[in-house]
């Protein structure tokens, strides 16, 4: 099938995967997504956000462990990711789920494959592994009538800019192209109020060592996340902010 040049239901499990790429279920299942994923969709769950039987656009979905958040809400779901080797990987874990649209998406180098419009853009953990971050939240934003909800690694400095880093393009989870992106707070706030009326970040933060609470001093591990939420309309969670806090409530538990 294909919708305004966006490829869908394609076979994925007979492309070949990426050169030299580690096997999706061994790098994705490991002790370290685990923790990770759970505490990012139980602190998403908390928002307060309309996150029920919508039409939801997926993008940087790796092996899908995120997927299911939106399927047990009766969400549809175009699921996509840019590696062939991750999308075998869902293509056999969704088989048969009418709710599930699967395609490959690049947002680097999306070419004619552009999806059409959904209610909820979902964006989570993939910004970082762009060399195109402003770009590929150009693409996105015009794809969400409702909401673009966002995760990402940042940078902890507090100026308004965007630096690259080495990456490595056979990982599985990580960048096409050998670079990824490291934005800061206020980066991501600007970039997304030029796209959305109304832009926040979450006054609390996934329980997890990536998310910090305190941005005035260094954390305990290198990398560090935020999450962000770009509406249409103006949201009442009392859980959205539209200022950066230098210090974030205690997570719910």
């Amino acid at each position: 099938m294909n919708i305004a040049g966006f490829e869908l239901d394609r076979d994925w499990t007979t492309t070949k995967p990426l050169e030299g790429a580690t096997e999706p279920l061994e790098f994705f299942r490991n002790p370290y997504y685990y923790p990770l994923n759970m505490r990012r969709m139980e602190h998403l769950a908390t928002l307060g956000l309309p996150l029920f039987e919508r039409r939801v656009l997926e993008v940087g979905a790796g092996i899908g462990d995120l997927t299911e958040f939106f399927l047990d809400r009766g969400c549809s779901v175009t699921v996509t990711d840019g590696r062939p080797d991750n999308l075998g990987v869902i293509t056999k874990r969704f088989a048969g789920n009418s709710r599930v649209r699967i395609a490959r998406l690049d947002l680097d180098e999306p070419g004619d494959a552009i999806p059409g419009a959904h209610e909820v853009v979902f964006c989570y953990g993939v910004l970082y592994h762009l060399l195109y971050p402003g770009e590929a939240l150009r693409l996105l934003a015009p794809l969400a009538e409702d909401l673009l909800l966002l995760e990402t690694v940042v940078s902890r400095d507090a100026d308004d800019r965007v630096e690259l880093v080495p990456e490595s393009t056979v990982r599985c989870s990580q960048s096409l192209r050998g670079k990824g992106a490291r934005p800061t707070r206020a980066w991501i706030m600007r970039e997304l109020s030029g796209l959305f009326p109304w832009v926040y970040t979450t006054k609390t933060q996934p329980w997890h060592a990536e998310f910090p609470r305190d941005w005035t001093r260094p954390g305990p591990v290198p990398t560090t996340r935020a999450v962000f939420v770009a509406s249409r309309r103006e949201l009442s969670s009392p859980w959205l902010t539209r200022e950066l806090p230098p210090l974030h409530l205690e997570p719910t538990p």
